[in-house]
């Protein structure tokens, strides 16, 4: 619920209204992606909430335990948790890399080519199911990437769906 609120009140302070606020926190946590405008939430067209909305997707792919860890305390676990190092790592790499070739591949500068990618890459792994851009258009190498990212998912013990860090971790 405090994630859920935090969440809202970022969006609703960096220009949604209030209903738009509210709607798109819950389904940004839950990593269910539902928006009330047809352009997902490429409508906003605002850098600032694609990255609030890329942080508050990555909150849901965390284990929900550790933010219970958090609250007795222990705020290390967040961060040295080998699942949740891991996905960050693993979305920060495929982020920039996707960033370096849609900057080369088209117009679009390196920072916003990040924000894009960042968003919908972040949007795809942890299942939320948000878009800001359709990425078909990309060419047919970000839809093969995007193919892929799709079966990832977050950690164990999250709202994301799919196969989760965690089983790519005992299976290495």
């Amino acid at each position: 619920a405090l994630l859920t609120i935090m969440c809202a009140v970022a969006y609703w302070l960096l220009g949604m209204s209030a209903f738009d606020a509210i709607c798109h926190a819950m389904a940004t946590i839950s990593t269910g992606g539902f928006s009330t405008h047809d352009a997902s939430f490429g409508y906003f067209q605002d850098w600032k909430l694609q990255w609030t909305g890329t942080i508050f997707m990555l909150s849901g792919a965390v284990p929900f335990f550790l933010y219970i860890k958090a609250v007795r305390g222990s705020f290390r676990s967040l961060v040295t948790d080998s699942q949740v190092r891991i996905l960050v790592r693993f979305l920060a790499t495929v982020s920039i890399a996707m960033a370096v070739w849609l900057n080369g591949k088209t117009h679009i500068g390196f920072l916003d080519a990040l924000t894009l990618t960042s968003f919908n890459i972040t949007s795809i792994v942890t299942t939320t199911g948000f878009a800001t851009a359709d990425y078909t258009l990309w060419g047919p190498g970000a839809v093969g990437v995007f193919l892929v990212l799709m079966f990832v998912g977050g950690c164990s013990g999250s709202t994301s769906g799919a196969i989760k860090i965690y089983r790519f971790q005992v299976m290495a």
